[in-house]
């Protein structure tokens, strides 16, 4: 099969560094502040998922995979 040899690691939907931030605050009771120092680069961050979405690979998601890592480090901080 003729693969790619570079693919983005992205998702069709767009999503900004400050969605996830406000996404990651939201996984606790704890809450912090988020602060933008640069307005400018308030914009998404996003690469073509064009590659990755024609090799048909089963994604969890972006918020699932962000909540696991949440949790792991939670987890391993209690041990």
């Amino acid at each position: 099969k003729n693969l790619p040899h570079d693919i983005n690691m992205a998702y069709e939907e767009k999503i900004t560094l400050l969605d996830i931030a406000n996404y990651i605050n939201e996984l606790s009771d704890y809450k912090v502040e988020i602060k933008i120092a640069n307005k400018d680069n308030a914009f998404s961050y996003c690469g073509n998922a064009q590659k990755l979405k024609r090799l048909s690979i089963p994604l969890a998601g972006l918020k699932k995979g962000i909540k696991d890592v949440y949790h792991n480090i939670i987890s391993g901080q209690q041990q």
